[in-house]
């Protein structure tokens, strides 16, 4: 299977780490000669229709939405002033961050969700918290997870995180692209919780066969294979030991 990387996706909230994931994006996008996309939700808006259907009704600001919307602009503009050749797209929308991710990948055909970390909001969300860790368990796609301590634009050490679900040894090629282009070293972090313990043997042998793929690719590959109470804790605690360039995720669902 081949799979190219065309469309990258990135949901900002404009903080230092989104812009940071903006910074790494652009980087990817250059290498991989693919469409930059940008992307703002306004989370606190709430709009609805009257009952009557005569009008809008709720609480969405209209300062808010503009601010965003010039912010979201001045982005683009910024980045293809300096980057002409480079597709960028921008999208203001109104919702949940994973919800409206999640609907934007399937409508722009997104191979690739760049995040940084966690948000403005100031909680602790690598890879575990309501924005971050909601769009990796939903997404159709891969999603790589940029720690804010980051300053690099290419990836020495990614950490994947699989589960003994169907598919895990072919959804390997959505990976392959960003593994080779960065010449990556890779930790397989097999992960189940600890309530199925015949899980560890079948994630084993998944695990086992992925590493023989990439082997084969020639790119080099770790693994360990862990059972927990909570699996995201899990991964957030080995990336952070590891202290890994990124988190690619997208084929790990939380139960």
């Amino acid at each position: 299977m081949i799979y190219e990387i065309k469309n990258i996706l990135v949901p900002t909230d404009f903080s230092e780490i989104a812009n940071n994931a903006v910074r790494v994006a652009i980087g990817m996008a250059l290498r991989q000669k693919a469409n930059l996309h940008l992307l703002h939700a306004v989370e606190s808006a709430y709009i609805g229709i009257t009952p009557d259907g005569s009008g809008i009704m709720g609480s969405l600001e209209m300062p808010e939405l503009e601010n965003a919307s010039n912010l979201l602009v001045r982005q683009m503009q910024h980045i293809t002033d300096i980057h002409k050749n480079l597709s960028v797209k921008i999208l203001l929308d109104t919702g949940a961050v994973s919800q409206c991710v999640n609907k934007y990948i399937q409508e722009q055909n997104i191979d690739l969700v760049v995040m940084g970390a966690h948000g403005t909001s100031g909680v602790k969300e690598y890879f575990m918290g309501t924005n971050t860790y909601e769009v990796i368990k939903q997404a159709p796609c891969p999603v790589l997870s940029i720690p804010a301590s980051f300053d690099e634009v290419g990836f020495n050490s990614i950490l994947y995180p699989v589960r003994n679900i169907e598919g895990v040894v072919e959804k390997y090629d959505y990976i392959k692209p960003i593994v080779e282009k960065n010449d990556s070293a890779v930790h397989m972090l097999g992960v189940c919780n600890e309530k199925d313990m015949e899980d560890v043997f079948l994630l084993s042998k998944k695990v086992t066969s992925v590493m023989d793929i990439i082997h084969h690719s020639k790119s080099n590959v770790t693994c360990d294979v862990i059972n927990c109470e909570d699996i995201a804790e899990k991964i957030l605690e080995v990336a952070e030991k590891r202290k890994d360039d990124s988190v690619i995720g997208g084929t790990v669902n939380q139960t």
